[in-house]
């Protein structure tokens, strides 16, 4: 089936805007999305950019073909796992293209090198099948990249070496036997990944996770504790030992037994003995750029306890989500695949020698015999890559002699074939399912698959080819400039550099190992301060011997120290906001200075906090008084006590008497009572003996009572003792138990009262006794406090305390030491001394004044004029928001401020005799007229601490604030802070220079031969130089006159500074003074928004057309026309038309101007401020543009110009040859001279009409008068001489005779009229002669004279580089003028944001070492040419395969570098760089693309396959070529013997085989970066069964379409040597015959299961077929692209090119199955795409598939939530229609089998067909035809209805003859006629040269005659080719019309036609209002 593609636009999937929601209400309850908001009543919501996302709000699973294979895999199982769940985990780099990273382009190298240090550095993974080469992959990959390097072994062999305490630990328990646990190597890579090393420069994970092998056992560790406890104990035991003097015998520690040397930080060595293979093969020497002097140790990461007990263990699922989250994006995933026998095989092949200590890998030392065996004796080398050769260019082939000893190897343990095969079962059981799906959740672009049975360097070529296409920056690693081994000229020793000063090390290094001669290194802003130091908050100046060049500076460290921190990780150092003050700051400055402003500004600028020393003084005297205080409370608290607590005693002992002598009472009143109730007791026994019996009446017996019983007085005193006795707590009992309790002395106690109980003691006093602090307050009244006397000692130690309190509360923040401005330090040299050097300030600021000090006594008189508050606008002003966010908001009400205000004001106008003033007699307030006597002191003692900060060394920044304002002191004290830590602006003096062009001789005497040592100062040209040269943000052009007079104005070279490694030039020198100053004023470090608009002079003689090209231009451009000659008139008030010339002659004119015209004098300033300055700094013209004619006119105009920098972007002189001018001007002269007499005359005539009139008929009548006797007088005479002499007068002419008579008459009579004067005579004219005379002078003159001054303006411009062009005209060629103009102007009419922009060629070697070193950055593009992306020219990305053809040009613009393929792109990208640039997010996925070309046998296959390569270098892969590969390359694999065992036998491989030899052939440079080419296969299904399983089905199949007979056409032309056919002709049927039986079964299957064929014949040229294979790739490549670009954001995505199977559409199917939902939306119908859909129509939308039909994809794909619940106006119905096939009819037929379509339609009653069969809602519909079936199965409901059967009625049949004229056209002709009539409307043909009609008529006849059914074909092809021709010619002229219509020539101007305004009624009165200023406007 053909590939349905659409040709490739970049906004072909951008969704657009849909009316859809325009007037759509959002219910609440059924809002999805976050955007349905907007359309909610009652909310209000900001609509945003649809799809800006990166991340979506949910999770839905991508196509299958998506995801990267690793090995081993079930296509059609291994995304169905992700159908369900959303996984835990979502890879960090999925979406690493959006993460923001290039929102903006970065503009200044600051804000690169800033990115970069933000950014997090590459790392990478190695995962694969345990012990295949992952160790040694990581080791190289981590020498090339620079990278640390992480493996189990290594790391805990580093760890013991660093003797940290895990070291200690880890070894203990190795030499107690005891394995190291997983979780241990875990926590130790953990570690070492959160080292400052990883953290600067990414690392290398491989050996991990941990797969152990059967031997492993998990043995209980010692933690870290145990071990350090035990070895406590231990050395005790050891101390307390006798023999202290005996040494113990050393032990020999595990890592002095191991290998020699360790891996150092900057990939310096690695463990000895580890190369190739497992474990051996030599040692990787270290990079040349890491040699460097006292290589920092292994940094290993902070200490902290990894001997834990085991958490994870062979959790493996565990370990990879560890693993895995200690990754930060951007990371690799390289994955190795092999086979596991393989992987056993190799293995087994690993020895350890027991001699050297090494391991040696036997296989690879075979492979490489047979390589070398290979290149030896055979001289073909067609069957290796074409690349291979580099891959093994360096490789050490060994031959037989070379071989390593067998004798001295053996097998370690772990390389046992049964531990192997226990690793591989659990890799492959239980690692594998996880690593597999940490694979599909990453990246698909940061994903690699190697062969890990190739050798290490072979995939090292691959995985760099693969690394060189990513856009991924190299890690910068910071390299010593100074070494002590370094010798040579370019490095002396270090001895000779302590000789140097800091400029001249600096000016002598900063051209050393640089990577080119334009580039070398910079200053950095921390200048000579150490950048670790100053990190600290200390300025310490840095060592020459530690300079280290890092990205594009030299930074200087004090010490080895910092040398080792800076060079693990120099982003600490470097972050902003470093470098920024220690802010340890002192202000000196007197009163009313501002030095408290200056002050608080500091501190919220740095962040630090103000002391005053004069609060200082105020807490240190309040706190000495609260002290006194404190003794006298204390005391009197001591005393109080004392008294309270004697008088409480007393008071307690009386109580305590009392208490006692009641619980004697109690006790003898308790006795008393058990005493009566005895007595009583007794008594009422003597009452009970006498008994007492009861008498009744009735018939009972006798009851005899108790006497107690009976109530008496006894028994009533005994109950009133109980009451009693209870009362004291007594227990109720018998009186023996009451005795009892009472003779009990315990029990007794415990009855006491219990009032009477507690012992009474004295309450003890507390400070809140009302006593206690009474008596306090009255001995703190009567306390009389004397104030002590403040002396220096004091002044010290209170500054010392304060200054250490404030740094002790800024490191428990986490800050650096300082945090301190003192305000208004003393100015005493003793203090100063005292606090140096631990509390000396780094930044001295001092404030002063004119010696008259006349400013600061102005400003004391107006008191408040020093107080700032408004410190947060000010710091908004300036662009610092952080400052601006810890200032205060301006407050002026609150109490507090104005309290502050009030006292900060009191102490600028009152002296303090504490800190050293004077006290007056007025209260110590500062009197007006001593106000400058301390002025006077304090200059005096400011001239002491000067001298003394000079001894020091301590720089002091001085500040004049003489005519100052507070926010202009602020602004200057913040910039002298801050240009105190960053690079200052220098001149670039000669001695610059200089050195510039003795960098390009030194270059071009390397280039040189030293035969031919001419001078080389003649081949560098300024030419070479100045394209060469690093120019500024304004270019070449004034940054100062741009930045403040938005005006262009190139800068001389006499006037450059050089800044930040840039040139600036300046126009001015007091611009070039200003620039000095403060150069980042007039930096924005981004693109001009709006660049300035065109101004353009034209200048000029008058009269030779400059006003006409003046207006021209200005009509062109859209900009005002002003003249200056209007301007001039208008200000001196001249109505009359002179012009300027004729006014410099007339007398009458204004001294001022006939001064300024004749050149003798100048127009007051304010002429140019009233009419020039305008067109430059007044809107609207300051923004639009103008062109001004004829200005400059005079020099004083040009003088002017310069001294207000009124520069214009041209200033055209029109010139032209001085005679030709001269004659142009006369001849204007002349003629004005000759309309001005007739004009005149004309006017005397008009004058005087009614006279001339008079005269005119009296000398008509006298002419006629005079005439007439005139003729009647020649008469007569003729008459007389005719009578004499007949004959003779015969011959006369008559004719001649008398015109002559009659004109002498006329003339004479004339002269006679003439000479009678009229009434009225005109004034005699002047002589022509004269006149002509006159005016050649004066024209002469004029001419001269104004080219005297426009060669005086000229020179003035060239002078001041105003730009100036001379252009010649021609005076008769006006349109050549105006296009001449139009040229020379049209720079500045097109520029456009990159005018500033400048971009310099480079190398690709040069781009290369500028990279690695990071004196540039990889731009964001990476190596994608932003030309071709902007303008989505090729969906390949061409850097290696360009590269390769020399076709890539490197392109510095800024901080980066940007590739670019072409020639023709490099100049589109340097005309305009920021249009390519300026792209907020770069998508550009980078997919290798699989093609296969099939078809035919000889029939072009491989040179299309060819084709493709030489177009994109994409890797060709036969199955031939991939055999000889693996037979070749990889022949000790498990693959390769079995493919020659099978060969040798005469068998052919199968077709597993087979693709396993593509799957390791496509493992390629080539391949993995650019794609495949399948050439001639798959042709069966089993092979695209088995490439499924490697995921390399082709995205696209071209199948090449040829007969036989082009087949053997073909054959022919394939010759060998001698000429003869390479292939017999019964081969090639044998072929052929093959592959048709192959095709009949392959290709339907093939476009069922995948739908990515596309067919192309090869009937036409190659060229043809190349061009339609080219169209087909790029479009589906694009769609692939789109679909990789988006896949992660909620877009609906087509999914017609990513390989869907059926298979998958069923898993991945909606609810709307195979229909379309779109038809089911609009009209209700079943639209089916089949039970196979078709691909073209699928749609990913979400985690669902839709089928959707060609009219509707479109559409759904602007707004699919439309279309789709709940929005979607029908749902599929429950009952569907399938297509049945029947051989006999059902018994559930309906209606008979009558079908329902044709009744519907056509009320017709037809049978249907069992071919034709439907089962719809448990019936059978039969149907007539195959369009009623499909019909019925669009809309069943439509056609399910009961029929009414209704007999037809017979009409009578008429025969065509019997039809009468009309009736026959309008049956058999009309239908016909009208469809043509109509396809000639639609087309509306025109032939030239006839009419409408007529052209319409042929039109219809042509049509009549095309599709008349009754014309022969013969006929009917001739009639197609007369209409094809017809429509042909149709469109050609519609194409010309097109073509006149929109070329516009852009040298003329061309006005639209539009049509006439028509005013609306209702704006009629609304417009009258306007009309006075629209007038004036």
């Amino acid at each position: 089936m053909a590939c349905h593609c659409k040709s490739p636009r970049k906004d072909f999937y951008l969704r657009e805007k849909n009316d859809f929601f325009e007037h759509f209400v959002a219910d609440q309850c059924v809002i999805i999305k976050q955007n349905y908001l907007q359309f909610t009543t009652g909310i209000k919501y900001d609509i945003k950019e649809e799809y800006n996302s990166p991340v979506p709000v949910e999770w839905y699973p991508h196509a299958n073909s998506y995801y990267p294979f690793a090995e081993d895999v079930d296509p059609l199982e291994r995304v169905n796992h992700l159908l369900g769940d959303k996984p835990s985990y979502v890879s960090l780099n999925s979406f690493y293209a959006d993460s923001g990273e290039f929102k903006e382009p970065i503009y200044s190298t600051k804000n690169a090198q800033q990115k970069y240090l933000e950014s997090n550095p590459a790392s990478f993974i190695i995962l694969g099948k345990p012990g295949i080469g992952e160790e040694n992959l990581g080791k190289r990959l981590a020498d090339y990249w620079q990278c640390v390097y992480i493996e189990p072994g290594l790391l805990i062999e580093q760890e013991i070496r660093s003797e940290s305490r895990a070291g200690q630990c880890i070894e203990f328990n190795l030499r107690c036997g005891r394995s190291i646990g997983i979780d241990v190597i875990l926590r130790l890579v953990e570690k070492r990944v959160n080292s400052e090393s990883a953290k600067h420069r990414g690392f290398v994970i491989c050996g991990l996770p941990v797969i152990p092998n059967s031997m492993y056992k998990e043995d209980p560790t010692s933690s870290e504790s145990a071990v350090f406890t035990a070895k406590e104990i231990f050395d005790e035991i050891i101390d307390s030992t006798f023999e202290l003097g005996v040494p113990p015998p050393s032990r020999p520690r595990l890592s002095e037994t191991a290998s020699k040397s360790v891996r150092g930080e900057g990939g310096e060595v690695i463990i000895e003995g580890e190369g190739e293979g497992e474990g051996g093969g030599g040692v990787i020497q270290p990079p040349k750029q890491a040699i460097i002097a006292e290589t920092p140790s292994v940094d290993v990461g902070d200490n902290y306890d990894v001997c834990q007990p085991p958490e994870i263990s062979t959790d493996y699922e565990e370990q990879l989500n560890f693993l895995f989250n200690l990754f930060k994006p951007p990371f690799l995933i390289i994955y190795l695949i092999c086979n596991a026998k393989d992987v056993i095989n190799k293995r087994a092949n690993e020895k350890f020698d027991i001699y050297s200590k090494l391991d040696v890998n036997l296989l690879h030392e075979k492979s490489n015999k047979a390589i070398f065996d290979y290149f030896t004796k055979n001289n073909t080398v067609e069957l290796l890559p074409a690349d291979y050769y580099e891959t093994f260019i360096h490789d050490d082939l060994v031959t037989d002699n070379e071989m390593t000893n067998l004798k001295h190897l053996v097998v370690l343990p772990k390389n046992f074939p049964v531990n192997v095969e226990s690793q591989l079962d659990s890799y492959h059981y239980t690692a594998m399912n996880f690593i597999e799906r940490r694979i599909m959740t990453h990246d698909p672009d940061y994903f690699v698959k190697l062969d890990g049975r190739t050798s290490t360097k072979r995939m090292f070529y691959v995985l760099k080819a693969k690394l060189n296409c990513l856009p991924l920056q190299k890690v910068v690693i910071p390299q010593r400039i100074v070494t002590p081994t370094t010798t040579g000229e370019d490095s002396p020793p270090i001895n000779y550099v302590d000789e140097m000063t800091f400029d001249e090390f600096f000016k002598k290094y900063r051209k050393i190992s640089t990577p080119g001669i334009n580039f070398r290194w910079n200053l950095s802003d921390w200048g000579a301060k150490c950048p670790v130091a100053l990190r600290n908050g200390i300025i310490r100046e840095g060592n020459k011997e530690y300079c280290v060049q890092f990205m594009d500076k030299l930074f200087f460290l004090s010490d080895q120290e910092a040398f080792y921190k800076f060079y693990r990780n120099p982003r600490n150092y470097l972050l902003d906001p470093y470098p920024k003050p220690t802010c340890k700051i002192f202000i000196f400055g007197p009163k009313c200075s501002g030095k408290t402003s200056i002050a608080n500004c500091l501190s919220y600028l740095l962040n630090g906090t103000v002391l005053s020393t004069v609060s200082m003084v105020d807490d240190f005297i309040d706190r000495r008084e609260q002290e006194f205080k404190e003794k006298i409370k204390q005391a009197a608290l001591t005393e109080a006590l004392e008294l309270l607590n004697e008088t409480r005693r007393k008071e307690a002992e009386e109580a305590e008497e009392k208490r006692i002598n009641d619980i004697k009472e109690w006790v003898n009143n308790v006795k008393s009572l058990v005493e009566s109730y005895g007595n009583l007791i007794i008594e009422m026994q003597n009452e009970s003996e006498t008994a007492k019996l009861e008498l009744t009446s009735f018939p009972m017996a006798m009851v005899k009572y108790d006497i107690a019983e009976i109530e008496t007085e006894t028994t009533i005193a005994i109950k009133k003792i109980k009451d009693q006795l209870i009362q004291s707590n007594i227990p109720e009992g018998s009186f023996e138990s009451i005795q009892q309790f009472v003779q009990d002395r315990q029990k007794m106690i415990t009855a006491i009262p219990d009032n009477l109980k507690r012992k009474i003691v004295p309450k003890p006093a507390t400070v809140y006794d009302e006593f206690v602090v009474q008596y306090v307050n009255d001995a703190l009244s009567k306390a009389v406090y004397v104030q002590e006397t403040v002396n220096t000692e004091n002044i010290v130690d209170i500054i010392k305390t304060a200054i250490k309190d404030i740094e002790e509360k800024y490191l428990e923040q986490g800050n650096n030491r300082g945090g301190w401005i003192i305000d208004g330090m003393l100015i005493d040299a003793d203090i100063l001394k005292n606090l140096y050097p631990d509390y000396m300030a780094d930044d001295i600021f001092v404030l002063k004044d004119t010696g008259d000090f006349e400013f600061l006594i102005n400003r004391y008189k107006i008191r408040g004029a020093n107080i700032f508050t408004d410190y947060r606008d000010f710091f908004m002003s300036l662009g610092k928001i952080d400052a601006a966010w810890r200032s205060p908001s301006r407050i002026t009400s609150t109490t507090s401020y104005k309290y502050k205000l009030g006292k900060s004001i009191l102490s600028e106008i009152f002296d303090d005799p504490r800190l050293g003033g004077t006290a007056t007699a007025a209260g110590d307030l500062i009197r007006e007229e001593n106000y400058h006597e301390e002025l006077l002191k304090y200059d005096i003692k400011l001239t002491e601490i000067e001298n003394y900060f000079k001894t020091i060394n301590k720089p002091i920044l001085e500040l004049r604030i003489t005519d100052k304002n507070l926010t202009e002191l602020l602004t200057e004290s913040i910039r002298l802070i801050e240009d105190e830590y960053r690079v200052k602006a220098d001149l670039y003096t000669d001695e610059d220079r200089a050195e510039e062009i003795t960098l390009y001789n030194n270059n071009n005497n390397n280039r040189q031969d030293n035969n031919n040592n001419n001078l080389i100062e003649d081949l560098i040209s300024d030419d070479l130089i100045e394209s060469n040269r690093r120019y500024g943000d304004t270019l070449h052009y004034c940054p100062v006159t741009y930045h403040e007079n938005w005006v262009i104005w190139k800068g001389k070279r006499d006037l450059s500074i050089k800044f930040d490694d840039r040139i600036y030039y300046l126009s001015t020198e007091q611009d070039m003074n200003k620039f000095l100053l403060n150069p980042r004023r007039y930096i924005t470090n981004k693109p001009p928004k709006e660049l300035p608009p065109p101004r353009i002079c034209i200048i000029g003689i008058s009269g030779i057309g400059k006003t006409d090209l003046s207006r021209a231009l200005s009509f062109n451009y859209g900009i005002f026309y002003v003249s200056y000659e209007n301007l001039l008139k208008n200000y001196f008030n001249i109505n009359t038309d002179e012009t300027l010339e004729e006014l410099k002659r007339n007398i009458n004119t204004d001294e001022i101007l006939r001064d300024y015209l004749t050149g003798n004098g100048v127009l007051p300033i304010d002429f140019y401020r009233a009419n020039i300055f305008k067109l430059w700094f007044e809107y609207p013209i300051k923004e639009l543009g103008f062109v001004i004619d004829d200005f400059p006119k005079r020099t004083a105009d040009i003088n002017i110009m310069i001294e207000y920098k009124l520069i214009p972007d041209a200033i055209i002189r029109l010139s032209c040859d001085a005679d030709l001018v001269k004659n142009k001007l006369l001849r204007d002269r002349l003629e004005e001279w000759r309309k001005t007499v007739e004009e005149k005359k004309l006017l005397w005539e008009e004058t005087n009409k009614g006279v001339l009139q008079d005269y005119e008929r009296r000398r008509e009548n006298r002419f006629r008068e005079m005439i007439e006797a005139r003729r009647e007088e020649r008469y007569a005479e003729k008459r007389r001489s005719k009578s004499e002499n007949f004959e003779e007068n015969s011959s006369l002419s008559q004719v001649s005779f008398d015109s002559i008579a009659e004109q002498k008459d006329i003339d004479e009579i004339n002269r006679i009229l003439d000479a009678e004067s009229p009434d009225v005579a005109p004034e005699p004219t002047e002589n022509f002669e004269e006149i002509k005379s006159s005016y050649e002078d004066r024209i002469n003159r004029h001419v001269d004279q104004e080219m005297d001054y426009l060669k005086d303006v000229q020179y003035i411009c060239d002078y001041n580089l105003i730009p100036f062009t001379n252009l010649p005209i021609y005076l008769e060629d006006y349109a050549k003028n105006e296009r001449s103009v139009y040229y020379h102007t049209e720079y500045i009419k097109f520029r456009n944001q990159s005018f500033f922009e400048r971009c310099y060629d480079v190398s690709t070697q040069v781009a290369d070492r500028l990279l690695n070193c990071g004196y540039y950055f990889l731009s964001k593009f990476g190596k994608i040419c932003p030309v071709q992306y902007h303008e989505n020219q090729n969906p390949f990305l061409m850097y290696r395969y360009s590269e390769l053809n020399n076709d890539v040009f490197p392109i510095i613009h800024r901080s980066y570098i940007y590739f670019i393929v072409g020639k023709a792109n490099v100049e589109k990208f340097k005309k305009h760089p920021l249009k390519y640039i300026d792209v907020e997010n770069i998508n550009f996925p980078l997919i290798p693309m699989r093609i296969a070309v099939s078809g035919p046998p000889k029939c072009g296959k491989t040179i299309l396959a060819r084709r493709i390569q030489r177009e994109y270098g994409m890797k060709i892969v036969s199955r031939g070529q991939a055999i000889r590969f693996v037979l070749t390359i990889l022949p000790f694999s498990n693959l390769a013997t079995n493919l020659e065992t099978i060969l040798r036998r005469g068998w052919e491989p199968t077709d597993e085989m087979v693709v396993r030899c593509v799957e390791a052939a496509t493992i390629d440079p080539w391949g993995v970066t650019q794609g495949i080419i399948f050439d001639g296969f798959p042709n069966t299904i089993s092979e695209v069964r088995h490439l499924s399983y490697a995921g390399l089905v082709p995205q696209l199949v071209i199948d090449l379409q040829a007969t036989k007979r082009q087949m053997f056409e073909c054959l022919g032309n394939d010759t060998g040597r001698r000429g003869f056919p390479r292939y017999s002709i019964r081969f090639v049927n044998h072929l052929y015959k093959g592959y048709k039986e192959n095709t009949e079964t392959f290709k339907p299957w093939f476009d069922r299961e995948y739908q990515v064929t596309t067919k192309i014949s090869i009937d036409t040229c190659n060229w043809s077929v190349w061009s339609q294979a080219n169209k087909v790739i790029t479009s589906v490549l694009f769609e692939i692209k789109h679909y990789f670009t988006h896949c992660h954001q909620d877009w609906p995505l087509r999914l017609c090119n990513m390989q869907v199977t059926p298979l998958e559409f069923l898993e991945r199917q909606s609810s709307y199955k195979t229909f379309c939902p779109c038809c089911l939306h609009f009209s209700n119908m079943l639209t089916s795409g089949g039970d196979v859909p078709d691909r073209t129509g699928l749609v990913q939308w979400r985690q669902f598939y839709y089928w959707l039909c060609p009219e509707h994809v479109e559409t759904f794909l602007k707004t699919p939530e439309a279309f789709l619940p709940p929005y979607g106006a029908n749902a599929l119905p429950l009952y569907l229609p399938t297509s049945l096939h029947l051989k006999l009819f059902p018994s559930n037929l309906f209606e008979d089998g009558t079908c329902v379509v044709c009744y519907k339609n056509k009320t017709v009653i037809v049978k249907g067909v069992l071919k034709y069969a439907v089962g719809y809602n448990n019936k059978t519909y039969l149907f007539d035809s195959q369009e009623c079936l499909e019909e019925f199965m669009k809309r069943p409901t439509h056609y399910s209805f009961d029929i009414r059967f209704k007999p037809p009625e017979n009409y009578p049949s008429l025969e065509y003859g019997e039809l009468p004229i009309l009736g026959m056209l309008e049956q058999y002709v009309a239908k016909d006629l009208i469809t043509a009539v109509k396809y000639i409307s639609r087309r509306r043909p025109v032939v030239p040269g006839l009419s409408v009609s007529t052209s319409a008529a042929i039109g219809i006849g042509l049509y009549l005659k095309v599709y008349n059914k009754y014309i022969s074909e013969e006929y009917k092809i001739r009639y197609l080719e007369g209409d094809s021709l017809f429509r042909a010619r149709r469109k050609k002229l519609l194409d010309y019309l097109y073509k006149m219509k929109h070329t516009v020539n852009p040298y003329l101007n061309y006005q639209e036609p539009l049509p006439k305004f028509q005013m609306l009624e209702s704006d009629a009165s609304a417009s009258s209002s306007c009309s006075d200023k629209s007038a004036i406007l």
